[in-house]
């Protein structure tokens, strides 16, 4: 018996020994002549395909088509006619000559393996393929790999999808990254963003090459072949049938539309006008088009939305509002008589809101009195020991809604803005030597304060919220996942909710029969705040004051809102001119889908067909003296 168990620990001991073995030459040695074989064979990278982009509806709004690379293989290349490969592929012989530059750069610096191919060409079109393959043998070392590249389903929401570029430098490529030269990655907006999730993993095939270099089969029977990982798809909050119809409303202007869901913080749509059909940024054109966008006086590639920094003007008067609530200075039955300015010595800051009328804080707000606010101010930095308390106590208020500091979305460019405090001031006039009537311009949103649209749209999604906001974020979902809680927690402002209700109330009385009332509809209730800023620019040199921009601030409806939104015209003149009577529509179209009846019809297609192109190319031509607009 125990003769039996002694046979059957040998066996197994044997049968271990040789399955040891076995393992020990299937991984080991396989591995070390994979080391080894470095120079005959040829690794090819397989790109998986990039992730596809929806918006809240789940219309399809990125997807991917064919397309191939033109690659080069040192160690294969012969003499060749560059006048015709230039002629094949359709590029300048500079560019060529920029392109194998860089190619020997990374030879030379060991970026890049003599023996693999290196993409000299990227995404050439499943049209222009057969044409390159058919006269490819005339070219030894050039070699065809298969890839992707985006297609944009809509001309649309460029600045928030984005565009994805080449890799073109050494230094951009760390020893330890998965990318490599020739690589295709997220250059901005969502591509960029979320380039870790749409990009997927590489795969790799290795194929057998012989001493020329030529290929002469797969690699080990496939055995280190690494299998491409798809990317993964994304739902956007952005509502495509809303970004489109903005988009068509901000034709001939310049500017931005901001509409943000304020029961999630995700933005439904982010226009900058003009913009560019993204299209014009993927495939073999890009290069072309990326130069002639960028050099177009109208800017189509700044990203006025996140970027544009403005003073913010009447909407700031929320800001003010609520300083004086909360510090206490102020009820909301404070009453102040407007006789059409608020004098500060020698100076008067006009108003024609509300002139010749005794005004409480409600009626400050529904005819935008800048007398109200500018007493108001005065009050809350007055109320303090000192200026300086007051004044951080306002910029501190201003802080709390957002102002003054990035926002923490997950877009791929912002500004913080500015919001002055004491210190500035004490700076700028010395300590103690500065008072509420010195910055009383800070009241209306004026003096030193810098937004951006992104800001003010927060601001309204705030009062919306009556006092507490989501950060604005542009996902919705990666692959049927929900997003970082950081987007789904609500960051709360610490003013007393009932102090919102004085404001959202307020700014129900701008549309009810305030300076928006020709905008409202029996429909919704809307609530907004009007703007007119103040624009000055140097030309020649000299500040030169130009037609002031229009803004407006707003959302809907008053109870349970479902969107808030603020817009920007540049040069508009006036707030109630073309950003309210943008702003009630876009909040009309996502709660009624539609203008209600046939003067809301009509004032669309006066929008749309409005344009302010002769006042932009007349200062454009003033920028550019030399140039002359035809």
């Amino acid at each position: 018996m125990k003769g039996k168990y002694i046979l059957i620990a040998l066996v197994s001991l044997v049968a271990l020994v040789f399955l040891s073995r076995l393992y020990y030459l299937q991984v080991y040695e396989d591995k070390y002549k994979f080391m080894a074989d470095s120079n005959t064979r040829r690794d090819i990278t397989v790109y998986p395909p990039r992730g596809y982009i929806y918006d809240r509806n789940d219309s399809l709004l990125v997807s991917n088509q064919p397309a191939y690379n033109l690659c080069v293989t040192y160690t294969e290349l012969e003499p060749f006619d560059t006048t015709a490969l230039c002629s094949l592929l359709g590029v300048t012989r500079e560019n060529m000559d920029e392109q194998f530059a860089k190619f020997m750069r990374a030879i030379r610096n060991r970026k890049h393996s003599r023996h693999q191919p290196f993409a000299i060409v990227s995404q050439v079109s499943a049209d222009d393929y057969p044409r390159i393959q058919e006269r490819l043998y005339k070219f030894p070392g050039f070699s065809i790999e298969k890839a992707t590249m985006r297609k944009y389903e809509y001309p649309s929401a460029a600045n928030v999808l984005g565009f994805l570029s080449e890799i073109s430098s050494e230094n951009a490529v760390s020893e330890d990254s998965d990318y490599k030269l020739g690589d295709i990655i997220g250059a901005t907006g969502v591509e960029k963003m979320y380039e870790k999730y749409l990009r997927g993993v590489p795969g790799h095939r290795y194929m057998q090459v012989d001493v020329r270099g030529k290929v002469t089969g797969s690699y080990m029977e496939e055995r280190f072949d690494i299998q491409a990982e798809s990317g993964k798809d994304i739902h956007l909050g952005l509502d495509i049938d809303l970004q489109r119809y903005g988009e068509l409303l901000m034709t001939g202007k310049r500017g931005s539309i901001i509409a943000i869901e304020p029961s999630t913080g995700q933005i439904l749509a982010m226009v900058t006008a003009p913009s560019y059909d993204p299209a014009l940024l993927s495939g073999r054109g890009r290069t072309k088009n990326y130069a002639r966008l960028a050099s177009d006086p109208s800017q189509p590639m700044f990203d006025r939305a996140l970027i544009a920094e403005y003073s913010p003007g009447s909407p700031w008067k929320i800001v003010t509002g609520l300083a004086g609530l909360s510090s206490g200075a102020v009820t909301p039955a404070f009453s102040v008589y407007c006789g059409g300015g608020y004098r500060v010595g020698n100076h008067v800051m006009g108003c024609k809101g509300g002139v010749g009328q005794t005004l409480d804080m409600l009626h400050g707000y529904q005819y935008s009195c800048n007398t109200y606010f500018a007493t108001v101010y005065d009050r809350t930095i007055g109320y303090f020991k000192t200026p300086a308390e007051g004044m951080d106590f306002w910029a501190a208020t201003a802080g709390a809604l957002g102002f003054g500091k990035y926002l923490g979305t997950d877009l791929s460019t912002g500004r913080r803005g500015h919001v002055p405090d004491s210190e500035f001031y004490d700076k700028a006039y010395g300590k103690g030597r500065w008072k509420a009537s010195t910055t009383i311009s800070n009241a209306i949103g004026q003096g030193e304060i810098t937004v951006t649209p992104m800001h003010l749209a927060n601001l309204a999604s705030i009062v919306a919220n009556r006092g507490f906001y989501y950060r604005p974020h542009i996902i919705k979902s990666i692959d049927g996942q929900e997003v970082d809680t950081a987007f789904t927690k609500p960051v709360h402002t610490g003013i007393d909710k009932k102090h919102f209700d004085v404001v959202a109330e307020g700014m129900a009385n701008v549309f009810r029969a305030g300076t928006a009332r020709a905008y409202a509809i029996s429909e919704v209730q809307f609530c907004g705040k009007t703007g007119t800023v103040e624009n000055f620019r140097k030309i020649g040199g000299r500040r030169v004051k130009l037609p002031d921009h229009s803004m407006f601030v707003a959302f809907a409806p008053k109870d349970n809102p479902k969107i808030a939104i603020a817009v920007v015209v540049e040069n508009g003149v006036w707030g109630a001119r073309w950003a309210a009577p943008i702003a009630s529509l876009m909040m009309e179209h996502y709660i009624m889908g539609g203008p209600v009846d046939e003067l809301r019809a009509a004032l669309e297609k006066r929008m749309i067909e409005g344009s302010l192109e002769d006042t932009y190319k007349l200062y454009d031509s003033m920028d550019n003296p030399k140039k002359t607009t035809r």
